[in-house]
């Protein structure tokens, strides 16, 4: 089935997105920086090694045309079946830095990605291969990565270890990925997250949401209320995305959300498409009243179709969430 959509289809159906749902995080700072539904147990020490990436042998269907956010799919997706019964992504990752020197750092890095195998009896196992394809946002292609085998849990799942295996200062530091399993009898299954892609920002919080630099944000609070924009880069994993301004003006007693909307002020609209996978996007306020404080931050979710596992990045001042004051009545929202 053939999902792709024209970029006009795809921004009137983010423009269509303007539900909003309470968030009782954001005044406990719990969303600290990147808040991300993928675990990461653990910083790997610096290797320098200089093997082989794993990973780096040619895969048959490497597709150099394939570009996130056309809605193509990838080989694993054509290929196999949907499936996490038989292989699903454990919403776990670590990263081990690789090939460091004392004058540049670390210059590659290992994404270690945990899947979950269900194991078929009589299964040829020099046929049998667990991996993900990636597609890294503004790039043209995907790239296979496989696996190696690490346990098997007490429910008879097997646990496979993939490595992402990436040069740090070529890459955007962000990829989504679909997870796959060739059982070795002649299956082959997926878990795509329900068709919108897993995410990893292996960067940070950096790597998908950041201020927006050559725009002017600035907000004004007096004794007339709050005016002014806050402009900002997303990063475009999908089509489908979610972002949100969560902003109180009384301490987070009440919090209130403004969307992705067609109104002129206090929603999100696009600007325009930027480099390297990067959009522009601005929210006009005006709030009117006398208050003394405006607080807020950004939330921007992927996965927000199908049923699929919701991701969530946070701008929030590393948990202490951005404000305005009239003392501060000039307050530019660089962050």
């Amino acid at each position: 089935m053939d999902n792709r959509r024209t970029f006009g289809e795809s921004i009137e159906r983010a423009l269509a997105r303007t539900r909003l749902n309470k968030v009782a995080l954001v005044a406990n700072g719990a969303a600290a920086g990147l808040m991300a539904v993928t675990a990461v147990p653990g910083l790997g020490a610096c290797n320098a090694s200089d093997d082989a990436a794993p990973g780096d042998e040619a895969n048959p269907y490497d597709d150099s045309t394939t570009t996130v956010g056309e809605g193509k799919g990838d080989w694993a997706q054509e290929k196999g079946k949907r499936s996490t019964d038989m292989v699903r992504y454990a919403n776990e990752s670590w990263v081990q830095n690789n090939d460091c020197n004392t004058r540049a750092g670390c210059l590659s890095i290992d994404v270690f990605l945990k899947v979950f195998v269900k194991p078929v009896a009589g299964a040829n196992l020099d046929s049998k291969k667990v991996g993900v394809v990636i597609h890294e946002p503004g790039r043209a292609g995907q790239q296979t990565f496989n696996g190696k085998y690490f346990a098997t849990g007490s429910d008879g799942m097997e646990e496979w270890h993939v490595p992402v295996h990436l040069q740090k200062y070529s890459h955007p530091g962000v990829f989504l990925f679909t997870a796959w399993y060739e059982d070795g009898t002649g299956g082959t299954f997926y878990d795509d997250n329900a068709g919108e892609f897993h995410v990893n920002a292996w960067d940070g919080i950096w790597s998908v949401l950041r201020s927006d630099y050559y725009a002017t944000s600035g907000l004004t609070l007096n004794d007339t209320g709050l005016s002014g924009t806050v402009d900002l880069e997303v990063r475009d994993l999908d089509y489908d995305k979610d972002i949100r301004l969560v902003w109180t003006l009384d301490g987070w007693n009440t919090v209130h959300e403004s969307g992705i909307g067609t109104g002129d002020t206090n929603t999100w609209q696009f600007v325009s498409n930027s480099y390297d996978g990067w959009q522009r996007w601005s929210i006009k306020l005006d709030h009117k009243g006398s208050f003394q404080k405006f607080e807020y931050a950004i939330v921007y979710r992927h996965g927000v179709t199908n049923g699929a596992q919701p991701y969530e990045f946070w701008l929030n001042n590393g948990g202490a969430n951005f404000s305005v004051t009239k003392e501060s009545s000039s307050h530019y929202s660089r962050f």
